[in-house]
């Protein structure tokens, strides 16, 4: 046990040594960077660069603030919010050598050398700066990221150029301090806001902001319920359809997992959040949203276009956590009931349960790699069942409500009831009572087990529909009228994932 000790005594000098080689400059610091590149060609340019960056501040800060520049390569992927461990250790040693900096990783990996540029702040937050408190900082940070991102981009993504990517993000801090000192506080213009979510890889569609329903609060900071929060107060319209966003989530998949206690978050967030010096909610959103106990975490941002005659955006990114799903299915596997039913008939519908969950795997995996063309039985069957809508956010919408029906399925009991009785019609194969978490699934014998396995297995996905989603029975894809049917109705009909789920099967 002592050598064990001694082993990690030594080791943590060693590797806070390793962190410290490479160039020290009175503006810019370049620390170790394992990454094979010639990096000293670029380092008179970068300090000319750090040096104005920090004679932008005021007088009193001078002296305080530096550019540190680390590189680091990952051998394994991050776990936690996509970010990779050492960053913690190289904050840690960049906090004890200076109050105020910027702070520039760059990963290397298998992939390649400078993959992704990490960007952190400690700046003053009093005085001039007292708009500044440590959540806009984080904004502030997001912010020169998606620049130095989007500036290392169009440079061919070529490590020869990352020091030109460096000096970008230090010309956007500079700019911003001016902005401040001159008493703009508002550290995030629109098109700003707008390349920061599509360098974090939101979705986006094209919506219309509409008026806010008159029953609403104004400009309430939490609405709905305590698992919808809406900081953005806006109702839009996408396709001639309005949309209530938090509403779309008013269903029993998230109310009843809030009551079992899995964390289930969605947010909604506008421009306006971003700009205010008190608000805190992108850092708030932020932290829950790379949060890895949540189940399932939404981020909606509508964006404001200033442009008047062009339309507006919804940005989207969804998180479901396999992980939680995982434990919920496994927490009750082998416990689901099933009453009046033969073995022989329980037997039967556990392999169709089963084999739902197979066709859900291959319907989410397609889904999951469509680009709004291909695959191309995605496209054809979005078009089919959901009102002609076939670009990729809305598909993201309907993956999520797929990993849903895959978590919460196997939870459903099973009775087994003759046809005939109740609602059990002489051609009805099964139903179920709309969002009753407990109420079973009846089973109508012996019509539903006189199908093939994959007409049950696809009833019993409809069932799920009914049962977790609270959809209704709006239309059925032989009527002939179906594929007339618009899509915020199929959004409610159970029959159109179903059927979907079918047919990429």
């Amino acid at each position: 046990m002592n050598n064990i000790y001694l082993f990690l005594l030594v080791l943590i000098p060693l590797f806070t040594f390793s962190l410290n080689c490479g160039y020290a400059q009175s503006c810019y610091v370049q620390k170790l960077d394992p990454s094979g590149i010639d990096i000293s060609q670029y380092q008179t340019t970068l300090e000319t660069s750090a040096c104005q960056l920090r004679d932008a501040f005021p007088a009193q800060y001078i002296n305080d603030f530096k550019v540190f520049s680390y590189g680091f390569y990952l051998h394994t992927p991050p776990t936690t919010g996509g970010i990779p461990q050492i960053l913690s250790l190289i904050k840690y040693q960049t906090s004890m050598e200076g109050e105020y900096y910027m702070l520039i990783s760059k990963q290397s990996d298998s992939t390649g050398v400078y993959t992704r540029f990490f960007i952190d702040l400690s700046l003053p937050d009093t005085g001039v700066f007292s708009c500044l408190p440590p959540s806009k900082q984080l904004l502030l940070a997001d912010k020169i990221q998606a620049e130095v991102e989007k500036t290392y981009l169009e440079l061919g993504n070529s490590p020869f150029s990352y020091a030109q990517a460096e000096q970008k993000g230090m010309e956007v801090l500079k700019n911003t301090i001016f902005q401040i000192i001159q008493g703009n506080c508002c550290i995030m213009t629109p098109q700003e806001i707008c390349e920061l979510f599509r360098v974090k890889h939101f979705e986006s569609a094209p919506v219309e902001i509409l008026p806010s329903s008159p029953n609403k609060p104004d400009k309430p900071e939490s609405l709905s319920s305590i698992y919808i929060t809406d900081y953005a107060n806006l109702d839009i319209s996408s396709g001639g359809e309005a949309y209530i966003i938090e509403e779309e989530f008013n269903t029993a998949y998230f109310s009843f997992l809030s009551q079992q206690g899995k964390n289930t978050k969605i947010f909604i967030t506008a421009n306006t959040n971003f700009c205010d010096a008190a608000s805190t909610v992108y850092a708030d959103v932020t932290s829950e949203f790379d949060d890895p106990s949540n189940l399932f975490t939404a981020w909606y941002h509508v964006w404001e276009n200033p442009d008047v005659t062009k339309p507006d955006t919804l940005y989207a990114m969804l998180k479901v956590s396999a992980e939680q799903f995982q434990n919920i299915t496994g927490s009750y596997q082998g416990g689901v009931s099933y009453q009046g039913c033969t073995s022989a008939q329980s037997a039967t519908i556990d392999a169709d349960v089963s084999f739902a969950l197979e066709m859900l795997d291959t319907a989410i995996a397609k889904i999951s790699r469509y680009d709004g063309t291909n695959p191309a039985e995605v496209h054809t069957s979005l078009d089919n069942n959901f009102g002609g809508i076939t670009n990729s956010f809305f598909a993201g919408w309907i993956k999520l409500n797929l990993y849903l029906l895959k978590g919460m399925g196997p939870w459903a009991g099973y009775d087994c009831v003759a046809n005939g009785d109740g609602f059990c019609g002489t051609t009805t194969m099964a139903y179920t009572i709309w969002c009753v978490p407990f109420f079973d699934i009846r089973i109508c014998d012996p019509y539903y087990f006189s199908h093939s396995p994959l007409d049950r297995s696809t009833t019993i996905i409809h069932e799920w529909v009914h049962k977790y989603g609270c959809n209704f029975d709006l239309g059925y894809d032989w009527e002939p009228d179906y594929p007339d049917n618009s899509a915020i109705t199929q959004l409610f009909n159970a029959d159109s994932f179903a059927e979907f789920v079918k047919d990429v099967w």
